[in-house]
């Protein structure tokens, strides 16, 4: 097995790489730079010397606020992209795991989403990441398309990690209670993308547990204070999505139904109060 990990410099493609190493698997991981999925004859050509068994596409588009300002850009990445890394994929004969997003859906439900449930992106992200599902599908039926939500860990500029910065100057936060998903700690991702590397279909994946992004702030809050009780900031307010002015449209309910990937790999995902802790450890 020999794996080409694209948007290998990322927060996920490194996270990738370290779970590599601790299973003993050969890998590659290419930068946008070094592999720009924009570029298919390029694509193909990097991909003629690396010979690859399978290939995970990490590399996207993944600003919520830049993908708003310039929509023909994410579009360009996240929707041809995709196409262009699954016709590399099948002009070297690799098996193709895609990662995808909550956000395809419109958050209308009242129950976690299944893998078969209707997508209807209302962002600009969710929209060309929906995109780019489609042409993974109709380029290579076999491949595995692997959608997650809120993914976090250490060397990102995800929610927790904004927060813990903004815990250290400002005494009161304000987080919306009216978002609602499921959080997904990036070392449990890449477990289960090379769990799944072998896989055909569509699948989801997130850690256990609903919460609002004001639960969300409130649990990492807590955990950090008993840690540190000397830390600035004492209270963590609920507010509703309204409070903040923002150009995207994120579903208001994202959470992903995971029982059939549990089911596959035998377990259910862990849930968020112990990744938690893991997180705060490597902290």
């Amino acid at each position: 097995m020999k794996i080409w990990i694209l948007g290998g410099q990322g927060f996920i493609g490194r996270a990738l790489q370290l779970a590599c190493m601790r299973h003993g698997i050969s890998w590659v991981a290419s930068s946008r730079e070094e592999a720009d999925i924009t570029d298919a004859r390029r694509l193909i050509k990097i991909g003629d010397c690396i010979r690859p068994t399978h290939i995970i596409n990490c590399a996207a588009l993944t600003k919520v606020d830049l993908v708003e300002k310039e929509p023909e850009r994410a579009f360009a990445v996240n929707t041809i992209g995709a196409k262009y890394v699954a016709v590399a994929a099948l002009e070297l004969g690799a098996q193709l795991l895609h990662l995808s997003t909550e956000t395809v859906f419109d958050g209308l439900q009242d129950r976690p989403y299944k893998e078969e449930d209707p997508c209807r992106a209302l962002c600009i992200y969710g929209q060309s990441k929906l995109g780019g599902e489609q042409w993974v599908r109709e380029v290579m039926q076999e491949a595995c398309i692997l959608r997650t939500s809120w993914v976090f860990g250490l060397g990102s500029n995800h929610k927790l990690s904004q927060w813990i910065q903004r815990f250290a100057h400002e005494d009161v936060i304000h987080a919306p209670i009216d978002e609602i998903g499921s959080p997904t700690y990036v070392h449990d991702l890449a477990e289960t993308i090379l769990a799944m590397l072998d896989k055909s279909g569509t699948f989801h994946f997130a850690n256990q547990g609903e919460l609002s992004l004001y639960h969300y702030a409130r649990d990492l809050h807590q955990a950090l204070r008993e840690r540190n009780p000397q830390m600035r900031c004492r209270e963590i307010k609920a507010v509703t999505s309204t409070h903040f002015s923002r150009r995207e449209s994120r579903p208001s309910f994202g959470v992903l139904d995971t029982s059939y990937i549990g089911k596959i790999l035998g377990k259910q995902p862990r849930s968020w109060k112990q990744v938690l802790e893991d997180f705060i450890k490597e902290l």
